[in-house]
Parts: structure tokens; C-alpha cells; sequence
């Protein structure tokens, strides 16, 4: 026997990256799980090309998501795609480590060579003039 009340339900479809940032948006954590899910392995490899460690690579792409979820209610579908959004976010963030990571070590050098040149400088012995008279020479006399 049929009941007429119950219809065949079709199955709901996933939701999109854009629905999920809208719902991360109002504070929704399931959500941003889900897109955490859906999106985790294509930001973690951008920024493991671009940063190279895997260490700090994990860390940028952790920075990536703490960005969306505090930046979630500035996407604009009208502007472009969720996906393309959070790639411009983790690739920024990449860019930005390894720019910092390039800043610390010139400055380690710089230090360093500062560093060394006073060392040398103090080991050095006083200049003299290359024409030190010599006390057994006689005056030159015209």
C-alpha cells in the first residue's frame, strides 16, 4: 500500500563552496568544517609550492582558515568564486612567509657581517707608514 504523504525524497545535493562561506559567515562551525573538508588539500599544496617547508607550510595553511572563518562575511559571490577567493588568501599568506623568512635571514647576515668586521678591526694592528725613517740612515742632505 502507497501512503500519499510520503514522496520519494531525492538526495540533497552537497552544498556549494559559496553556500558553506555564507553559513561560515554566520558563525556556523559545521559548516566551516565542511569546507575545511572540501578545501584543506588544494590550500595546503598552493602554499607547499610556494613556502616549500612543510612545517611552516602547515602553519600558513592554518592561518589561511583562521582568516576564513574571521573574514568569511567580506566574500562577495558577485565578485568570484569561493574557491578562487581562498586561494588569493593562502597564496598572500605564503607569499607574505616567505618574504618574512627572506627579511629574517638578510638581516642574520647583515648582523653577522657586522659583527665580523668589528672583530677584525680590532685585531688589526695600528697602521704605520710605509716610510719609517730608519734611525741608522743618514739625512739626506741636498
Amino acid at each position: 500500500m502507497r501512503l500519499p504523504w510520503l514522496r520519494s525524497v531525492e538526495p540533497l545535493a552537497p552544498p556549494t563552496h559559496e553556500e558553506l562561506i555564507r553559513l561560515v559567515a554566520l558563525g556556523d562551525e559545521a559548516a566551516f568544517a565542511e569546507l575545511y573538508d572540501a578545501v584543506a588539500p588544494r590550500v595546503f599544496g598552493l602554499v607547499r609550492r610556494v613556502v616549500r617547508d612543510p612545517a611552516q607550510s602547515q602553519e600558513v595553511t592554518q592561518e589561511v582558515f583562521l582568516d576564513i572563518w574571521t573574514q568569511a562575511a567580506r566574500f562577495d559571490a558577485d565578485r568570484g568564486k569561493a574557491m578562487a577567493w581562498i586561494l588569493v588568501i593562502a597564496h598572500r599568506r605564503a607569499v607574505d612567509r616567505v618574504r618574512a623568512s627572506q627579511a629574517s635571514r638578510d638581516r642574520d647576515l647583515r648582523q653577522a657581517s657586522r659583527s665580523t668586521r668589528k672583530v677584525t678591526t680590532t685585531s688589526r694592528t695600528p697602521w704605520k707608514p710605509p716610510w719609517t725613517p730608519n734611525a741608522s740612515a743618514r739625512p739626506w742632505t741636498p
